[in-house]
């Protein structure tokens, strides 16, 4: 321990005190500060996800409230997000993108949708995965629309209808997220519509998505 310490340090070798320098390798080879061979950190890991951006009126018929749904314990777990998943391939075409994101909304909200125009995409950075998210507006094509309570969970902890104007300040959302939803209205782009209903006369105003 102290010969590692003191004598046989990783920058500063002192090979003229060190009481095995006859039988060191790297003196031998004239490199001892080459060792120890350091292992080569790996970068992060590129994966391809897809997230569905899903909405339906409020019951007084005045907004958009958008179906958010809090992650499982593991990365980001107890945060909320757009429902969706990863993608097997990072080359994986437009149409199996839609076709996996419809399956897997589905699978996990109990909620059968279709996946229309891509809404943006947004690129995020974590210590080992570097993701690429696309957003799509999705529509629920379920016989009877969309349920007016909280659908039941299933691969999330929970799930919620919130309005994207005070969602942040009634659950917590990850980085992740608040790009997701700040790409979407930079990007002039609309949620899909969800089942009509009677509204009040008013003027209609578009969804706006807070930063």
């Amino acid at each position: 321990m102290e010969l590692g310490a003191l004598v046989c340090s990783p920058r500063d070798p002192a090979c003229g005190e060190c009481p095995l320098v006859d039988r060191c390798r790297a003196f031998a080879l004239g490199t001892p500060t080459a060792f120890p061979l350091k292992k080569k950190k790996a970068g992060p890991q590129p994966v391809l996800a897809v997230a569905g951006l899903c909405t339906k009126p409020s019951r007084d018929g005045d907004r958009d409230l958008v179906l958010f749904a809090q992650r499982p314990d593991g990365l980001l777990g107890g945060l909320w997000e757009l429902p969706g998943g990863d993608l097997e391939g990072l080359d994986a075409p437009e149409a199996s993108a839609v076709e996996h994101l419809a399956e897997v909304f589905q699978s996990r909200t109990g909620i059968a949708v279709e996946v229309g125009p891509r809404l943006a995409t947004v690129l995020h950075q974590f210590s080992h995965r570097s993701l690429t998210l696309h957003i799509y507006g999705v529509t629920a094509v379920t016989a009877h629309g969309l349920p007016d309570a909280t659908p039941p969970v299933r691969h999330y902890t929970a799930m919620r209808w919130l309005s994207p104007e005070t969602v942040g300040e009634e659950v917590a959302l990850s980085t992740l997220t608040r790009k997701v939803l700040a790409a979407a209205q930079s990007n002039g782009a609309e949620a899909p519509p969800g089942p009509k209903r009677p509204r009040r006369t008013r003027p209609t105003t578009s969804l706006e998505l807070p930063l």
